[in-house]
């Protein structure tokens, strides 16, 4: 059935119930007033029977823009039910319908509305990521704010091909890329390529869960040459590319709901935000798990040599034989920069050997609280003032004569 169809068949149904209906049903109901707990079950069981069938029906995790069919169903279904419940109680009706009955209906009453409300509004009011994408509200972000997507792939502009203008290239992943920033405007790219003004233009080569192999191999496909290489490097591209085959996998940092939940936590946006923003990073303690994992990896000699070697040293190399100056942000994580600072140590002694530029996001952040530099509560990707402090770096640094 069709959108019409279903938008007509609505229409059709509440005006004939609203008109029809309620006078049938007063009868009935001036029978079942006199039994207020099997008057209440059956006005109950109409309430269950409208959110049931919204959310058989319309899905509410899908994500989508509010339906007028939708709106129609809800609208009309709790006027309805609340209209079936009001409708043939004179004073004596409400007289029967005592304290003792009226209180825990309205309480019921309330509940509902407030877990319908609540449900609304974490569905077209909450667009938020989070660290691993894992939510729904993490989804609504992705489809409004993951813009602009050029032609190869990336969040970004068009590729540069103006030859007047010197070209600025970031590669990296999701720190680069502006994961949890809602416009590409605020990302640190972006910010630079305004500082730097028109003589430069930007681009980046990123995507989320990109290692630098990954980044690099991108880089040599891209269709333009830059004149300057900017390397964001976060913690986790140790365990990204060639170093993770020494590395033990990484094992439960998302645990599926138990059966008997899955249903209600793909399917309702309550649910969904309990068990991925409450209990994943509360009680499973996701973010921490998975930074010890990552300390981990840099404390094993054989993947951090392999590391440095196969992919760190492709990437100096690379830019030494074409006479490309290099500059690399080495980030912190940002909910605890100093309890970071032993895996940034060697990737900043390493690229402090081979003298190239580095923006220490450690030195840089240091006395700003963890709440300012990340996007939200449960993503510790950079917030705009992050990119604007590394954007303001790294312009000091290419702008050194």
């Amino acid at each position: 059935m069709n959108a019409l169809a279903v938008i007509g068949a609505l229409l059709l149904a509440w005006t004939v119930l609203a008109r029809v209906g309620w006078r049938v049903a007063r009868l009935p109901l001036r029978w079942l007033r006199r039994v207020p707990p099997l008057f209440g079950g059956v006005w109950l069981l109409a309430v269950v029977g409208v959110l049931g069938g919204w959310l058989l029906a319309f899905q509410p995790a899908a994500g989508l823009p509010f339906a007028l069919e939708e709106g129609l169903w809800l609208g009309g279904g709790m006027t309805w039910a609340l209209g079936w419940f009001t409708c043939g109680l004179d004073r004596d009706g409400l007289r029967a319908l005592n304290g003792r009955w009226v209180n825990p209906f309205v309480t019921l009453v309330t509940l509902c509305l407030l877990i319908l409300g609540a449900e609304l509004w974490l569905r077209y009011g909450v667009a938020m990521s989070d660290s691993f994408a894992f939510s729904k509200m993490h989804q609504n972000w992705y489809r409004l704010y993951w813009q602009p997507v050029n032609a190869y792939g990336y969040r970004d502009n068009p590729p540069n091909d103006d030859p007047t203008r010197r070209h600025v290239l970031v590669m990296g992943d999701s720190f680069a890329v502006g994961y949890g920033v809602n416009d590409i405007a605020d990302t640190f790219p972006h910010q630079l390529a305004r500082l730097l003004g028109d003589a430069y233009a930007v681009n980046v080569v990123a995507v989320p869960g990109f290692g630098v192999g990954s980044a690099f191999a991108d880089l040599q496909r891209y269709p333009t040459a830059p004149d300057v290489l900017v390397l964001s490097h976060y913690l986790n591209d140790i365990a990204e590319g060639t170093a993770g085959r020494v590395l033990p996998p990484l094992r439960g940092l998302r645990r599926d709901p138990d059966p008997a939940w899955i249903w209600w936590v793909e399917n309702a946006y309550l649910a969904n935000f309990y068990y991925y923003r409450v209990y994943h990073y509360a009680a499973l303690n996701t973010g921490e798990r998975y930074m010890d994992y990552l300390r981990a990896a840099y404390a094993n000699p054989e993947a951090w040599a392999i590391y440095a070697s196969e992919e760190l040293e492709a990437v100096v190399g690379w830019v030494r034989e074409r006479d490309v100056p290099l500059y690399v942000v080495v980030w912190c994580n940002l909910a605890d920069c100093e309890g970071s600072a032993d895996m940034l140590a060697p990737v900043l002694a390493y690229f402090a050997a081979r003298d190239v530029p580095t923006v220490n996001t450690l030195t840089l952040f240091a006395g700003i609280a963890p709440q300012q530099l990340m996007v939200n509560p449960f993503d510790a990707h950079p917030s705009v003032l992050a990119h604007q402090r590394v954007s303001e770096a790294l312009h000091a640094l290419i702008t050194v004569p």
